[in-house]
C-alpha cells in the first residue's frame, strides 16, 4: 500500500495534502521518506485525538524521521513563515494556555493561548511560541538535561 494511503487511514488520519489542511494556521513537516503532513483539528472520536501525537506513532511505526518543520500561515498576518532547521535532533508541538491570577481587577482573568514549534541539538530544545491573538513570536530555550519531564510528550526525536 501506498505510505501517503496508510498515512492517511486508521488509525494515523493524517493529513498529507495541502488542500486538505483545514486551519489557518498550522505546523507542516516533510518527512525523510518525502511524505508531507499539515496539522488538521483534533478529533475527539479517534482514539488519539491529537495531530502531532498520531504523527509520532505514524514516525515510530513506519521507521521514518522528520526532516524538517515549519509554521505556515494561510491568512495575511504580518508574522513570517517559522523555517525551523533541517535534519534536527527532533522536532516540538505543543498548545499552551496561560492564566493570570491576581487579586487586580484589571488584570483578574487575562489568558493567553500559543503554538509552541521547536526543534532539538543534542539535548537544547528552543520553542518558538506564537501567539493566537496578536502573532507575536518569542523564544524560549529548555535544557532536556537538567530536567527530563520537560517537553517529552510534543517532542518527537529523530
Amino acid at each position: 500500500m501506498d505510505l501517503r494511503q496508510v498515512a492517511k487511514g486508521a488509525p494515523y488520519h493524517l493529513v498529507t495534502e495541502m488542500g486538505e489542511c483545514p486551519m489557518w494556521r498550522f505546523w507542516v513537516v516533510l518527512l525523510d521518506n518525502g511524505l508531507e503532513v499539515y496539522q488538521t483539528l483534533e478529533n475527539p472520536d479517534l482514539d488519539e485525538p491529537n495531530p502531532w501525537l498520531r504523527l509520532k506513532q505514524f514516525c515510530k511505526d513506519q521507521n521514518c524521521k522528520i526532516a524538517s518543520m515549519s509554521f505556515a500561515r494561510q491568512d495575511f498576518n504580518p508574522v513570517a513563515q517559522i523555517n525551523l532547521t533541517q535534519q534536527a535532533d527532533g522536532y516540538f508541538y505543543s498548545k499552551r494556555i496561560r492564566k493570570m491570577m491576581t487579586p487586580n481587577p484589571y488584570f483578574s482573568g487575562y489568558q493567553d493561548e500559543a503554538q509552541g514549534f521547536g526543534e532539538l541539538k543534542g539535548e537544547q530544545l528552543t520553542i518558538h511560541w506564537v501567539d493566537s491573538n496578536n502573532g507575536r513570536v518569542t523564544t524560549e530555550c529548555r535544557d532536556l538535561d537538567s530536567n527530563k519531564k520537560t517537553g517529552n510528550l510534543g517532542l518527537i526525536r529523530n
